[in-house]
């Protein structure tokens, strides 16, 4: 095995960073697109949607960073958007606010990004619960870059009989960070066509690390949409097996890339020696350090950072998470239902409520009463009891409204 060295992003942030007086010149040439950010949360399908949506506007796209928290962040930001294909051109805009700029706000060629767009990873990523369970052959995905697992066998001989060296990489690549560009960077360049295999959100949903149910975050049809959007991705497929061997044992001579961490994994073991008793080669890729050098990307630990912390609603009233679980708990109880069979009705908004509503009720047991007073009710004559349930939905209403 060959390890590959990696190379450092952070000169994005010195080659890209521009001066206000050259991004006007360029927007009162429009030479380009402008994409204003402030900054980049997650790199999801809304975001790549909307990027390609500027580009087939047919002029090319700058995205602009503007007032980056931390600045050191910068430059891999400008790393992982710079490899966008829909991308031409990155800059980094470190003064002025953008967005208050009226040379900027009022041309039709500066175009900002939502704050919606934003929301949606956040909201995604806080989720407690994943309610995507679907194999691949009940999603339905668009783009041009995704194959059929089917077709995999036959397109990678396709290409090998052209002389092409094909390349292999695996993930679920839920929350993609810099080190994934990395990784798919220092795969490509082992080969000519780089194919990402990645977990359908049955299969993802079946790793013994998804003990709470949260994963994946993002349905495979957004994944491969941000995947296939990198100009060093040739292909994306996905997969519903727990493994790779059922895949790898139909192929030859293929290239397989995995990273340093991968190789605790005995599964991974297992297709690695599968993939050179079939006459393929195998590659280690380096873990990439944050701008920092104190730790190393890792999705899943920036996911279950966020998670620790505080749920935020977009109101600015903060429960915690073991609250939202004990209440979420309580109504699995209260319904006597599996939690991830209702999981998709519940959103921050909706936990913010539950737990009131069941704090409100500690305090008066007023909902407890209900809930009785309604299942004797199931044994009364039809009109007796919806005029009971009738007139205990009013006095609870006019409780909660007293209390709010």
């Amino acid at each position: 095995m060959t390890e590959l060295k990696p190379v450092p992003a952070e000169q994005d942030l010195h080659q890209n960073r521009l001066k206000l007086s050259d991004l006007l010149q360029e927007l009162n040439f429009a030479s380009s697109s402008l994409l204003i950010i402030r900054d980049l949360v997650n790199l999801d399908s809304v975001f790549v949607h909307r990027v390609g949506s500027l580009a087939e506007l047919g002029k090319p796209v700058t995205v602009v960073l503007n007032n980056v928290k931390p600045i050191t962040a910068a430059g891999d930001k400008l790393h992982l958007l710079s490899h966008l294909e829909a991308v031409t051109k990155t800059v980094l805009i470190e003064e002025n606010n953008l967005w208050e700029n009226p040379d900027f706000r009022f041309n039709s060629d500066a175009h900002y990004l939502n704050n919606c767009v934003a929301k949606t990873g956040n909201f995604r990523t806080t989720r407690p619960f994943s309610p995507y369970r679907e194999k691949t052959d009940q999603v339905e995905v668009g783009n041009e870059k995704y194959l059929n697992p089917k077709d995999l066998t036959a397109v990678t001989k396709k290409y090998q009989t052209e002389g092409k060296r094909v390349v292999f990489i695996s993930g679920v690549f839920d929350v993609l960070h810099v080190g994934h560009l990395h990784y798919f960077e220092e795969a490509k360049a082992r080969g000519d066509v780089l194919i990402i295999l990645s977990n359908s959100d049955y299969s993802a949903a079946k790793q013994p690390k998804n003990v709470n149910f949260d994963r994946p975050i993002n349905p495979l049809r957004d994944r491969v949409e941000v995947l296939a959007a990198f100009d060093v991705v040739d292909h994306v497929a996905g997969f519903d097996e727990p493994n790779l061997l059922d895949i790898f044992g139909q192929l030859e001579n293929i290239i397989y890339v995995k990273t340093e961490k991968d190789l605790r994994s005995e599964t991974v073991n297992q297709e690695i020696e599968l993939v050179k008793k079939r006459g393929g080669e195998i590659f280690i890729a380096s873990a990439i350090k944050k701008p920092d050098k104190l730790d190393f990307y890792n999705s899943t630990a920036a996911i279950n950072t966020q998670r620790q912390t505080e749920i935020r609603i977009n109101s600015g009233t903060k429960i915690s998470p073991d609250l939202v679980q004990q209440s979420r708990d309580i109504i699995g109880e209260y319904f006597a239902v599996e939690f991830p069979e209702i999981a998709t009705l519940f959103d921050h908004q909706v936990d913010l409520l539950l737990v009131k509503l069941l704090v409100w009720n500690a305090k008066t047991g007023l909902l407890t009463g209900l809930r009785e007073q309604s299942a004797r009710a199931l044994e009364m004559p039809v009109p007796e009891a919806a005029t009971m349930q009738s007139k205990d939905i009013k006095e609870l209403t006019t409780a909660i409204l007293q209390n709010a």
